[in-house]
């Protein structure tokens, strides 16, 4: 059997942190079909919704998840539809939230580094629309608006994430 692909690790990481902290999330399914002895795609708008009960309000997410072995993400790695897809479902209302989930992991040992960022796509756009070509660990490091959710045993602890929507914001 061979290696498992790196971003598939992550739903499946992300899906369980999430739910571990209380988010209710159902993964969209990719589209997979055969059709002339090939197996063949159609584009999903993201790979996740997802919903956070606050005490005032029920909190809706669409989630696409990037994994990326570098300490930069290169902005194409999301693609325009799926970009398209969290910028129309963030402006939908005031508690939906598009969010760009990052995973900067080592590929030697995930030991030494393995994190989530929880980016809400108009910060994402923000960089992107900078003078830059990605997205670094540093760049969401150092920005408030990025949420950390570090590595806690097997899981990304989520909890700073999900009081900033608590808070009234998305920010740790």
């Amino acid at each position: 059997m061979g290696a498992v692909n790196p971003g598939k690790r992550f739903e499946g990481k992300l899906k369980a942190s999430m739910e571990a902290a209380g988010v209710f999330s159902m993964r969209i399914p990719d589209k997979l079909y055969i059709s002339g002895g090939r197996v063949r795609s159609e584009e999903t708008p993201a790979d996740f919704v997802a919903y956070v009960s606050t005490e005032y309000a029920l909190e809706c997410m669409l989630i696409e998840a990037k994994a990326c072995s570098r300490n930069r993400i290169p902005f194409d790695a999301l693609k325009p539809h799926q970009d398209e897809a969290l910028t129309r479902f963030d402006g939908m209302h005031g508690n939906a939230h598009g969010v760009v989930a990052v995973n900067f992991y080592d590929s030697v040992s995930l030991a030494r580094m393995d994190v989530c960022f929880m980016v809400p796509i108009e910060v994402w756009r923000e960089y992107r629309d900078g003078d830059m070509k990605s997205l670094s660990h540093d760049d969401c490091t150092g920005d408030k608006r990025i949420s950390l959710c570090p590595k806690d045993g097997a899981l990304y602890d989520m909890s700073g994430w999900i009081r900033g929507f608590a808070d009234g914001g998305t920010v740790s």
